[in-house]
């Protein structure tokens, strides 16, 4: 049989071999690698600081993974001139939905969830940068800013202090608002507040600072997701729960320290919640970005569940200052 280098095609037989296995091998190389650690993500049994680490990674790993994989396989495409180099349209799909701005000015109430870490920064600097955005509910995660112009502070766990301030948390009403602050959920050991707020009849918005399971306890942060979704079925409130009511519409937004396929992030979802930012891929990555971080937002740790028909007009990534968490703003229609 006679073999034609230029055209890579067995003459005699028409048999083309451009793909051959081990091509095709290298080419969907870093698929593999992020498929093989998000299994791993998925199988490994977590019960350390440690174990909730290397699960981080790992899950986190397939949209990164995926979308290096579009270079990989224009590049491949390329060097071998090869005539499969269509499957590189494949390859973005994986890589995550930026989230655009509108065309149009998103309507309805602005609530914004933000992580302003506590240990970074200048008080008034932050402070001014929230009233600066103008929204109608903040929910501070962690104690910094203390007061915000234009609002009120509704709610808050600020005394007693706490022996961290990255345990407390606050709401802030621009107009008349419900809002309550819980007192210390989670373990013996490690545990935080959440804040629950009703921007109008029929709605309840819970903002979450769930226990950081990495670097140094991790058994806070079961309990305190558990505590939450004993309290949602079929993603609306199963009874009254302080200035919320049964059979309200859900919003669970802010700083879950834990990533989409973890644990903690399923056991929300199978209250009947809808990941409103699913599908972002790399472009929903919320930390580190900043506060003494690198500016590289690898995880996805903060998060917008809710009521899968609840009319959300937007839900989009904030940067403030000096804080290691991108923040989340979403606005809540009135229809």
């Amino acid at each position: 049989m006679v073999h034609d280098k230029k055209s890579n095609k067995a003459i005699g037989t028409g048999k083309i071999t451009d793909i051959s296995k081990k091509r095709f091998f290298w080419w969907s190389l870093p698929a593999i690698i992020s498929l093989v650690l998000w299994v791993l993500g998925r199988v490994m049994v977590v019960n350390s600081p440690k174990s909730y680490a290397i699960q981080a990674i790992c899950l986190s790993a397939l949209p990164w993974g995926l979308g290096l994989w579009t270079i990989w396989a224009l590049v491949l495409a390329w060097k071998w001139k090869a005539k499969w180099y269509w499957l590189f349209w494949f390859t973005p799909w994986w890589f995550g939905i930026p989230q655009c701005a509108p065309s149009t000015e998103p309507s309805g109430q602005d609530i914004l969830a933000v992580n302003v870490n506590a240990f970074t920064g200048n008080q008034a600097q932050l402070e001014n940068a929230l009233a600066d955005m103008e929204a109608d509910i903040v929910i501070v995660i962690e104690k910094r800013a203390e007061q915000i112009r234009g609002m009120t502070r509704v709610a808050d766990d600020f005394d007693p202090p706490l022996h961290r301030a990255s345990h407390h948390m606050a709401v802030f009403c621009r107009k008349q608002c419900k809002a309550w602050v819980s007192p210390q959920i989670g373990s013996d050991s490690m545990a935080m507040s959440f804040a629950l707020v009703q921007p109008r009849q029929g709605v309840c918005v819970i903002g979450i600072h769930a226990p950081p399971p990495a670097p140094y306890d991790s058994t806070g942060t079961i309990p305190y997701i558990l505590f939450l979704a004993k309290h949602i079925e079929n993603g609306v409130l199963r009874e009254d729960w302080q200035v919320c009511r049964k059979g309200d519409s859900v919003m669970v937004m802010g700083d879950m320290n834990s990533v989409p396929a973890s644990r903690p992030y399923r056991l929300l979802l199978a209250t009947g919640l809808t990941d409103f930012r699913g599908g972002t891929g790399v472009f929903g990555g919320s930390w580190p970005v900043g506060g003494g971080w690198p500016l590289v937002p690898f995880f996805r740790l903060d998060h917008l569940l809710a009521t899968k028909d609840l009319p959300i007009d937007g839900v989009h990534s904030v940067r403030v200052p000096d804080s290691d968490h991108f923040g989340i703003r979403a606005w809540l229609r009135s229809d």
